[in-house]
């Protein structure tokens, strides 16, 4: 566990969608993708408790074969990606659930 750093300016859009549990967790695992990655640990709490073992491996496999395997040097991220929340559309009806929360192609 790495103490969750505190994001200054404004993370949260108006939309009326910013109060739904699905978005708020989609913004919580933006952040936790960026503290691994910053840190090149994927094995901080903060990323592991949020996601399956299989989709941990597969997003640090991701990141490695990028930044690792071709000697790319490692991006340091500011905060979490901007997001806008237009849609939340859920494909299953219990834990196994995927939320798809969509952003716009455009932030401009």
């Amino acid at each position: 566990m790495i103490a969750t750093p505190m994001i200054v300016g404004d993370t949260v859009s108006g939309s009326p969608l910013e109060a739904d549990e699905w978005v708020i967790a989609a913004r919580a695992a933006d952040l936790e993708v960026v503290l691994a990655s910053n840190n090149a640990d994927f094995t901080i709490s903060q990323f592991t408790s949020t996601r399956t073992e299989v989709l941990a491996r597969e997003e640090f496999r991701s990141w490695k074969s990028f930044r690792v395997d071709t000697g790319e040097p490692s991006s340091i991220y500011p905060g979490p990606p901007a997001m806008l929340p237009v849609s939340v559309v859920l494909t299953g009806p219990n834990l196994l659930t995927k939320a798809d929360v969509r952003r716009p192609l455009s932030m401009g």
